[in-house]
């Protein structure tokens, strides 16, 4: 009977003391997040002043990051926790690919965000979703992709300027190619599925393989690319726009070290989102997190550092989601780019790149990351264009890869599936060696 009591009575006194939630105290939020330490200051120290100027709160929320991870290994991580129907710690996914949080929408990781300023962002930017039709999640920010390169390298090997995806499997850029492991950065296995969908399967394979072929190693995080280059430890790389301004203006001297290029007609702007996810401990804090982000958190990322409403430490130049920034922004660093009024891009699917998305990360793994030292060695004996066609043929058709994504989930099939392929590619490369 006392017992009883004691439960009801400790009941009750939680529900005077936190009326209307069943949950912990909202003074905390947990974000995972891909993003480097200059955004994640930024819109910590951002949004304890929107929410001091504002007076949403009565205590000040505080932020625990979880960091470290690419986007794909966040997926991974988020969807294993989903699978096991384990309680979830984290609040807000900020950051990452946009098919990663079109499939978590797809398979209910993800809660209704509701936001007055997402209605400001347009639905889609030629053919591409910006935002969740049941506002499942929201573009923070817009990514384009592009080559970024040294110009002293290519001076001193006399190395062609790059301009087009397909420069990257030229064999004069042997060793001089950074790259990255899709299956750890969502961002370069983003760069990888355009670079597919703007020279076609057949083509495109030949341009990832002679790509990774030319990679002087294999990377395991997004930023390791512009940093090589900006370093001269490699001539050339695929890199998100951001990464590439970063490096650009650390190096100053008006851009006379490192170029980038964004080949327009192959390449597509996506957005960059933000989520809640379903069963998250903080559900007040992350509504008003998500809320900044798509307002006020805005200005931090079109404008230079100090100036009114714009970072104070460090200048993010990425760009944002809302288009009257673009207009209104005299400061802003990113000149006269605005994505809206852009001219046409490649004619991207993101229903095909989202469907296939898992298959073809552990097939670029397979072929060209896993057994790495062996497509070298192939690619080195012979790097005529008649060679990169036969290097690059691939197990599967493009129809093969989007049925067997169906059941990719499937522990055996995946598996098996994987060891057929590490001996194709084993056997195709000890062969043409």
């Amino acid at each position: 009977m006392r017992t009883r009591f004691a439960v009801l009575l400790g009941w009750l006194l939680t529900a005077l003391v936190l009326p209307g939630t069943a949950g912990p105290p909202e003074d905390k939020l947990v974000i995972i997040t891909p993003h480097w330490a200059g955004i994640r200051k930024e819109y910590e120290a951002g949004f304890q002043r929107w929410l001091r100027d504002t007076k949403k709160v009565a205590t000040a929320v505080k932020l625990e990051w979880l960091t470290g991870q690419g986007s794909s290994d966040i997926y991974r991580q988020i969807e294993s926790d989903f699978v096991a129907k384990r309680p979830t710690r984290i609040d807000v996914v900020f950051g990452g690919g946009v098919e990663n949080f079109i499939n978590f929408a797809r398979n209910g990781y993800l809660q209704k965000a509701p936001s007055a300023a997402a209605k400001a962002i347009p639905a889609e930017l030629r053919g591409v979703p910006l935002r969740d039709k049941y506002d499942l999640w929201h573009g923070a920010a817009l990514s384009a992709f592009g080559l970024m390169y040294n110009k002293a390298v290519l001076a001193k090997e006399k190395l062609p300027t790059p301009k087009e995806w397909s420069d990257l499997a030229r064999p004069e850029y042997r060793r001089f190619v950074g790259a990255t492991d899709p299956r750890h950065s969502g961002s370069f296995h983003m760069m990888c599925e355009i670079m597919l969908q703007a020279n076609g399967w057949d083509r495109g394979w030949e341009v990832l393989t002679g790509m990774m072929a030319n990679a002087r190693s294999i990377g395991q995080a997004a930023p390791q690319v512009p940093r090589d280059v900006a370093r001269g430890e490699v001539a050339v790389g695929a890199v998100i726009d951001f990464y590439a301004r970063q490096e650009i203006a650390q190096a100053g001297a008006a851009g006379q070290r490192l170029g980038y290029v964004i080949p327009v007609a192959q390449t597509v702007i996506t957005p960059d989102p933000i989520a809640i996810l379903k069963g998250a401990p903080h559900r007040k804090a992350s509504l008003l997190f998500v809320e900044y982000v798509l307002s006020e958190g805005q200005k931090l990322l079109v404008l230079t550092k100090g100036s009114k409403g714009g970072p104070r430490q460090f200048t993010l130049g990425r760009l944002p989601m809302l288009p009257a920034l673009y207009d209104k922004a005299a400061e802003a660093v990113i000149g006269n780019t605005n994505p809206f009024k852009a001219g046409k891009g490649l004619d991207y699917s993101e229903e095909k790149g989202s469907a296939r998305r898992l298959v073809l990360s552990d097939l670029i793994g397979a072929l060209l990351v896993d057994n790495h030292a062996q497509l070298q060695r192939a690619w080195s004996a012979d790097s005529s264009g008649a060679r990169l066609a036969t290097l690059a043929k691939p197990p599967i058709t493009e129809a093969e890869a989007l049925e067997l994504a169906k059941k990719w989930k499937d522990p055996l099939v995946r598996n098996q599936t994987l060891a057929r392929w590490q001996n194709f590619a084993r056997a195709k490369y000890q062969a043409l060696q």
